[in-house]
């Protein structure tokens, strides 16, 4: 391996990382995360001897609620990850594959395959089609690429 190809593929593999850095960036900064321990700031249990508080129900409902936000910000986040995937990769079918194009191609790849195991757990109707779309998309650009 010539020192050319080396830095193509170091460049690639960088601009690859950046990318997915930044998709992830981008979809924790809409989808904000809420913490556990909300639920004890809002509540405030007060425990007496037995262990016993008088805002049982309240703790237990505050932490199903919070279960709920978190499943559909996860939803929302590989939502949007495919979405910005999709995209690019439409972007990347009309533009020459160079070096900076195939950095951006592998990374919007490797976000989603990341998204899809972090977000395994989604139940999203709407993720699934979206993975099938980037599916078809990438064995088009991949015959493209042989061709």
């Amino acid at each position: 391996m010539d020192i050319d190809k080396l830095k193509n593929f170091i460049f690639i593999v960088l601009i690859a990382i950046l990318f997915t850095s930044l998709v992830f960036y981008a979809a924790n900064l809409f989808f904000k995360t809420t913490y556990m321990d909300d639920c004890y700031s809002k509540v405030k249990p007060v425990y007496d001897i037995n262990g016993y508080s008088p805002q049982e129900a309240e703790m237990q409902s505050c932490y199903k609620t919070f279960e709920l936000e978190q499943e559909t910000k996860g939803k929302n986040k590989l939502i949007f990850v495919n979405v910005i995937t999709i995209v690019i990769l439409l972007g990347v079918a009309f533009l020459t594959l160079d070096i900076f194009v195939n950095g951006i191609f592998y990374g919007s790849i490797l976000s989603s395959i990341i998204a899809n195991i972090a977000y395994y757990q989604s139940d999203s109707i709407i993720a699934l089609i979206l993975g099938v779309i980037i599916f078809i998309e990438l064995a088009y650009l991949i015959k493209k690429k042989i061709k």
